[in-house]
């Protein structure tokens, strides 16, 4: 039984259609050299089945009979191993990142060092006292310790309102963040539904799965996630041990005000809101919680820090200045700043109305240390006390652990200093080995034009021969047809 007569056209056009198939993959990597997240295709072309298969009812031949070519995949060049490793290291980066920008925010409220901060501002009050000392009945030298001690006061304000604003700006960017991860949750419940459907038809949906990695690799920009794979190609997404995406069915994270925590968002799954808080490993969401939230390094502790800081200003100021005389007939025991409390002392550090009182404040401030004894005046000349007051700025404080106002306030702003740079040196690391593993990746997946115009011109001329190989066949079965008439 011999072979059909088409039989040399049918290789020759299954060779042209693979060929086809191969130009047309390649040129589709050039088109995406420069698409982000575009991973390189490659056709996988292997011989047919021969012809015949053994059987005791092959045609009586001599030898088996090669069919041809045909094309059993497209697959796109990707290591899943990489992939993890960079996505891990992506959540790493977005977490020191958002800490480096806050805590950059942090410093430029603390505007140290400078002139016009709380350091530069605590000396001057407590020199200004000095000045007291020198010259205690002098109207302009007292003006000027009321106005420093009304500037040193508005600057604790000020600073702590920028840290309460920062803290809500954080939570802000919380919220934010959150919306942003559901949209992305989003994107790849529709991508695992897409996948779904295309898996049982053998086809390699190549692009779509390149989508999937993109929109996994934007998701752990945000939050650290795991993740597992379906043979189908499509993924369970778990943030904080709990699935949020599974197949296409989707579950959003919740902000929800926390009564506990100033109202602030903490995160649930929407289908959870009364389980435990979703507490994210990394990511810019952990950068920013870290920094909205933690009490050894984020803004709760710079709050706590010029809160003492401002109480025990004002506690000693006024235990000083309590002991202490005006120029006024109204006796001892007057505080210089409000009673201050240890909850949001900075915020509301001011002076007290005895002081603040436009008339007689002056004249009030204690620069004496002894009364005339008739009837509670200050001693004319004394200002023993004005000068016990600007001594307490070299005293060593026990409640700050024994350091003074100027070392405490130093201390905590040198920490500001190191936190920044520790986090800057963090995200110039990350960002140093982000770089080299993408330039490994960017090698296996990339697209090279140099490469694809050589396989181009290999796999045209192989199109053109198989093309020959048709008008030759054809040309032979012409002749065949013309003698066979």
């Amino acid at each position: 039984m011999a072979n059909s007569p088409f039989f040399g056209i049918d290789i020759g056009l299954r060779a042209l259609q693979s060929y086809q198939t191969v130009l047309d993959t390649i040129a589709h990597n050039v088109a995406n050299a420069n698409t982000p997240g575009y991973s390189r295709q490659r056709v996988n072309i292997s011989s047919t089945d021969p012809f015949t298969n053994p059987s005791f009812f092959r045609p009586m031949a001599t030898g088996q009979i090669g069919t041809g070519v045909e094309v059993d995949s497209i697959t796109r060049f990707r290591d899943a191993s990489l992939e993890r490793q960079i996505r891990t290291n992506v959540e790493m980066l977005n977490e020191f990142e958002a800490r480096e920008e806050v805590l950059q925010r942090l410093e430029a409220a603390f505007n140290e060092p400078g002139g016009t901060g709380i350091s530069g501002l605590m000396n001057d009050f407590f020199n200004s006292f000095l000045e007291l000392n020198a010259s205690p009945e002098s109207d302009v030298v007292r003006a000027q310790v009321k106005q420093l001690g009304d500037s040193l006061s508005d600057m604790f304000n000020r600073i702590a309102q920028e840290l309460i604003d920062l803290r809500e700006d954080v939570d802000s960017d919380v919220r934010e963040t959150i919306a942003g991860v559901n949209t992305i949750l989003d994107q790849l419940g529709s991508v695992n539904e897409l996948l779904t459907g295309i898996a049982p038809t053998g086809d390699n949906p190549n692009d779509l799965l390149d989508e999937r990695d993109r929109k996994l690799g934007e998701l752990a920009e945000l939050v650290d996630i795991d993740i597992s794979e379906e043979s189908d190609g499509t993924v369970n997404v778990y943030i904080g041990g709990r699935v949020v995406v599974q197949d296409d069915i989707v579950r959003h994270l919740v902000a929800v005000d926390d009564s506990t925590n100033s109202n602030l968002a903490a995160i649930k799954v929407e289908t959870d809101l009364t389980g435990p808080d979703v507490e994210p490993l990394s990511g810019e969401l952990k950068g920013l919680l870290d920094m909205r939230d933690d009490e050894s390094v984020g803004v709760p502790f710079f709050q706590e820090q010029l809160d003492d800081l401002a109480y025990y200003i004002s506690d000693y100021v006024n235990a000083q200045h309590q002991q202490g005389y005006g120029l006024l007939n109204e006796g001892n025991g007057h505080d210089f700043f409000v009673t201050p409390s240890p909850t949001n002392a900075a915020l509301a550090m001011e002076l007290s109305a005895w002081i603040s009182d436009p008339v007689r404040g002056l004249d009030r401030i204690a620069a004496s240390a002894n009364s005339t004894g008739v009837p509670g005046a200050g001693l004319p000349g004394d200002g023993a006390n004005a000068l016990a007051i600007a001594q307490l700025a070299d005293t060593d404080v026990s409640e700050l652990n024994n350091s003074t106002f100027s070392e405490r306030y130093n201390t905590f702003v040198s920490e500001l200093g190191v936190f920044s740079r520790e986090e800057s040196n963090k995200v110039d690391n990350s960002e140093f080995l982000i770089n080299q593993l993408e330039t490994i990746r960017d090698d296996i997946s990339g697209v090279s034009l140099d490469e694809e115009a050589a396989k181009m011109a290999v796999f045209q001329n192989s199109l053109n021969a198989a093309a020959q190989v048709i008008r030759t066949m054809d040309e032979v079965y012409s002749t065949l047809i013309e003698m066979m008439g």
